[in-house]
């Protein structure tokens, strides 16, 4: 009997989680889509199903992109897996997020997260949590 209820909660747990998801990229989309065409032109950064930031290239600083962009599409990403959250240290990391919430949060149209759908293997792993534990904390909009 306990098995079916841990089933029937991961059941409801995972509905709930599939539709929360359908919500945030139903409305990435739609603040994406007036945009896309433009932002692939310029920028070159942005496939057909999202915007992931490419930081540590020449001309893909958030402030600028931010600037030029921040009105027609909604950022996803941003963390540096190569060298903050791979080989910096914790606070460099703490920092790097408020940084990225600071600057592609302000007016909405961002979803922090790692720079890439992923988080590479050799990432330590206070790293990772220090990087999602400041940005649940860090909140300031």
């Amino acid at each position: 009997m306990a098995y079916t209820t841990k089933r029937e909660i991961f059941e409801q747990s995972n509905t709930w989680v599939l539709d929360l998801t359908r919500q945030i990229l139903t409305q990435m989309e739609q603040h994406t889509r007036p945009a896309k065409e433009k932002t692939k032109a310029q920028i070159g950064a942005f496939n057909d199903s999202d915007a992931h930031l490419v930081e540590s290239a020449i001309g893909m600083e958030p402030e600028a992109l931010k600037q030029e962009f921040g009105m027609d599409i909604c950022f996803y990403g941003g963390m540096d897996l190569q060298q903050i959250l791979n080989k910096g240290t914790v606070a460099q990391v703490q920092d790097e997020t408020k940084h990225l919430i600071d600057v592609l949060g302000k007016g909405g149209g961002y979803i922090f997260g790692p720079g890439h759908t992923y988080i590479q293997v050799d990432a330590p792993i206070e790293n990772i949590l220090a990087m999602y534990r400041t940005a649940y904390e860090y909140r300031p909009f």
